[in-house]
């Protein structure tokens, strides 16, 4: 079983899109990420981590198949909102990694 976002959890998220300057909408209900530096997709992370840590704390007619992916999930937004927002060890080894690549390749 897969989780489908209620109608209120979708107008969450797309309220989140909408905030998150880090997106582009193609126009056709598609996004596409914004190639400007300094831009980020953190809002969203942070209300679908948000959206999805209420559903486990009461994961009522969720299967554990599904429990087991909304935490995969979950683990994977907490470490984007800190990579994306530039905190936490995630930011600092993404960002060490990137600059040791550049000076290894130049």
């Amino acid at each position: 079983m897969s989780y489908e976002f209620s109608l209120a959890e979708q107008a969450q998220i797309q309220a989140a899109i909408d905030a998150s300057n880090g997106l582009i909408a193609n126009g056709d209900g598609t996004y596409r990420a914004n190639d400007v530096v300094s831009t980020n997709a953190v809002p969203l992370y942070q209300t679908l981590s948000d959206i999805i840590t209420s559903k486990l704390w009461s994961p009522v007619g969720l299967d554990a198949a599904t429990i087991e992916q909304l935490q995969d999930a979950r683990r994977w937004l907490n470490v984007a909102i800190g990579a994306n927002g530039n905190t936490g060890m995630h930011a600092v080894f993404i960002r060490t990694y990137t600059d040791r690549q550049g000076m290894l390749r130049n």
